[in-house]
């Protein structure tokens, strides 16, 4: 029977036929795209799968059998391989009868294509449908190959016109498609071009670039539109790239110039502060462009989206992948500047006055927020107008209010740790008479500005509703928007390069008085505030360029009372939580407080090592004293604890997730005092360390042998000098890793 030709009658020509449409509308309902259009799909699925199905319904057995087998083989459990099963037991029956029975094999050809459209994914995308092709394929040869000579050549002249259809849709494909590729190209480029400056602040210069974009997508669309590209979309493939160009190029051009028209709408200049104040109105009428701004980049993630497709070859697809990288990261900025120009107005005291408390820190002195708070300013904001109300230094807040001040609201994990540094004393619990001058003692800023806010009004000053803090290195960043500061005493106008060298150690030497220096340093700030508010307030985009890098340093930070405003903070990255999004990985921060009374920690110097090994993880800490012994006033190198000049007493803190089984200080017993704050482990210890001395500190974590990499985040104290980390995993060293250390300072002060 093999070698004879096979007769199908009319009627079970039609079955055949029919059992073979079934067989493609399965198939189609399946998910099977050949084309990417639905319709098409449909169409084309039931015309191949109705000529398969009837040349295989004169196929030999064997060959039934044998693309029924692979089928079952490659089916997934259960359904459909019991139906691959049943397929090639129908199929051996076919053989055992010896009969043409053309109705079962077509039913046994039709059955096995859907179960191999069922098939597990093998290694290589594209595999399953090269097995199936081919199998199908041959099958329906051999079945051609026994029909009568009309009807071979009825599927010679079948096989021609497709094959006619084909080169003409792959040859108008590729006219289209080298015509639309240039402007394809400039358009993914310009529109990469024009996230980037948007994601740096350049909104006329992204402007620009998404109109170049959008007019370079548009002529794609044309050119991928034209009639000669069209019979490009019933040839698989070929289809799947022309439907991709076309998607990309109608929704891009679309989308791009929706981007550049909002674009034309935001006046950033309108945020600008001009005579003390801010324009709450202009900040409003920001929301709406910036809103259609987010919604026009999901257009065009959407875009990109449909665009992608498996069968696309991969210099496509790594181009689409570089631009959705860019839509993303610039997405997640424009959902933050939404965020905050929602909440501005209420910030701005459009719905009522305003007061915050704004803390000038140094880190000459260490806290575990990062610095001394030397001294404060008091901001009032009603309708956009921003004034200084107050301004003075911390022993002024010490020395002011009414007896007795109590902590009554504050964090209960905070004040467990440090009511024994004047923040709750003897049966009352009432507040000691010192205690802003330990106010940032700790690392986790969002829990010192609460203490702050309850404490502020019982300490001369008014309730507030935020509270912000700066540092030496922010203060330097912001003289550097407003111009050079001549100051009494510093031998050159201080500048976006030398304020904080000189507000942390210059400063010692060319001053005269301590007294002189408190007044030096309460001018420097206030000329810093009055020129960022009056006379030479900076462009908002170069505001936010310089004040960025300080938010990754923990050196600016902010907290409000309204849990709606500080939420936007906090997505900001401004909150000052310390080891924050964490998500169950491991963390790791350590921070030092000046515990001699002293301005001695610019001299300190820090280099950690984390070190993973079988039997336990270790955490080395080398703190090293560089300060002198003499040729420094005695309030920057002697102390108040009895020590001699130079010396430095440093409470230390490590915050961890693990917990610590052992610990030592240069090869001896070191006794840490275990505690908890802001979800975290907190082991602290009392260190002592002479001039030109390094103190070696080693902790053994457990559990050990826990992996260490991404899953390990190791974050910086904003003090004078960097940290600088070594993280040796399995053998392998990796030293000021940047992916762990979020920043590093460039200079250090020798």
């Amino acid at each position: 029977m093999a070698n004879r030709r096979i007769k199908v009658r009319g009627t079970d020509q039609r079955a055949v036929l029919g059992i073979g449409a079934l067989a493609g509308l399965g198939l189609a309902l399946r998910g099977l795209s050949p084309t990417g259009s639905a319709v098409i799909d449909v169409v084309l699925l039931m015309l191949v799968a109705a000529g398969a199905v009837w040349a295989a319904a004169s196929a030999p057995w064997w060959a039934l059998s044998g693309v029924a087998a692979v089928a079952a083989a490659i089916a997934p459990p259960v359904g459909p391989l019991l139906i691959g099963v049943g397929v090639f037991g129908l199929s051996l029956a076919v053989g055992a009868i010896r009969r043409s029975q053309p109705i079962e094999r077509a039913a046994v050809a039709g059955a096995a294509m859907l179960v191999l459209s069922m098939a597990r994914e093998l290694r290589w995308f594209g595999t399953n449908s090269a097995i199936a092709i081919v199998l199908v394929a041959t099958v329906a040869g051999l079945g051609v190959w026994r029909r009568s000579s009309r009807e071979r050549r009825l599927a010679g002249y079948a096989l021609g016109a497709a094959a006619t259809i084909a080169a003409i849709g792959v040859l108008g494909i590729l006219a289209a498609g080298s015509s639309a590729q240039p402007d394809l190209r400039e358009g993914n480029r310009t529109a990469n071009q024009g996230l980037r400056l948007l994601t740096s602040g350049e909104f006329d210069l992204a402007q620009e670039a998404f109109e170049r974009a959008a007019a370079a997508f548009a002529r794609a669309d044309d050119d991928l539109g034209a009639p000669w590209a069209q019979a490009s979309r019933l040839v698989p493939i070929a289809s799947q790239h022309r439907n991709a160009g076309a998607a990309l190029s109608g929704a891009a051009a679309a989308a791009t110039e929706t981007i550049q028209r909002q674009l034309r709408a935001v006046d950033l200049d309108s945020l600008r502060i001009v005579d003390g104040r801010i324009d709450v109105d202009a900040v409003r009428s920001l929301q709406a462009p910036m809103r259609e701004l987010q919604s026009a980049l999901g257009e065009l993630e959407g875009a990109v989206d449909d665009a992608r497709s498996d069968w696309l070859v991969s210099p496509i697809q790594d181009e689409l992948d570089e631009l959705q990288l860019e839509i993303d990261e610039q997405q997640e900025l424009g959902d933050k500047a939404v965020a905050a120009l929602e909440v501005a107005p209420a910030i701005l005291g459009a719905n009522g006055e305003r007061v915050y408390l704004v803390m000038f820190t140094t880190p000459a002195e260490a806290r575990g927020q990062g610095g001394f708070m030397g001294n404060y300013a008091e901001l009032t904001v009603d309708d956009g107008r921003i004034t200084m109300s107050n301004f003075g230094r911390h022993t002024d807040l010490n020395e002011a209010g009414d007896r007795p001040r109590r902590l009554v609201e504050a964090p209960t994990d905070w004040l467990a740790r440090y009511s024994q540094f004047g923040f709750r004393k003897g049966p009352d619990l009432v507040v000691g008479e010192v205690p802003w001058s330990n106010i940032t003692i700790s690392a986790n800023f969002p829990s010192t500005a609460q203490v702050a806010a309850e404490l502020y009004p019982q300490s001369g000053g008014r309730p507030i509703d935020g509270v912000i803090s700066l540092d030496v290195f922010a203060t330097e960043a912001l003289v550097g928007l407003i111009g050079p500061l001549e100051v009494e005493g510093a031998a050159q106008p201080l500048t976006g390069a030398t304020t904080a060298d000189f507000l942390l150690l210059e400063q010692y030497t060319s001053v005269g008085s301590k007294e002189e220096r408190v007044d030096l340093l309460e001018t420097v700030a206030r000329e810093t505030f009055d020129a960022l508010l009056t006379t030479n307030p900076p462009d908002p985009i170069d505001l936010g360029r310089a004040l960025a890098p300080m938010v990754d340093q923990r050196r600016l930070m902010g907290w409000a009372r309204d849990a709606a405003e500080q939420a936007v903070i906090s997505t900001a990255g401004m909150d000052g939580t310390v080891l924050s999004g964490l998500d169950g990985a491991d963390g790791v921060a350590v921070t030092v407080v000046n515990a001699s009374g002293n301005k001695i920690d610019t001299f300190l110097r820090r280099s950690y090592e984390y070190r993973t090994a079988a039997e336990h993880d270790e955490l080395r800490l080398r703190l090293t004293n560089g300060a002198p012994s003499e040729g420094y006033p005695d309030y920057v190198i002697g102390n108040s604890v009895g020590l001699p000049d130079g010396w430095s007493r440093l409470w230390l803190t490590v915050y961890l997730t693990r917990t610590v089984s052992s610990a030592s200080i240069d090869g001896a017993e070191l006794r840490l005092d275990p505690g908890f704050e802001a979800g975290l482990n907190a082991y602290s210890a009392f260190i002592d360390i002479g001039p030109g001395e390094t103190a070696d500190i080693a902790l053994q974590l457990e559990p050990a042998g826990q992996p260490i990499g991404d899953r390990v985040t190791f974050e910086p104290s904003p003090l004078a000098s960097e940290e600088r980390w070594t993280v040796e995993v399995a053998g392998r060293t990796e030293s000021d890793v940047p992916q762990l250390v979020p920043w590093s300072l460039d200079r250090t002060t020798e």
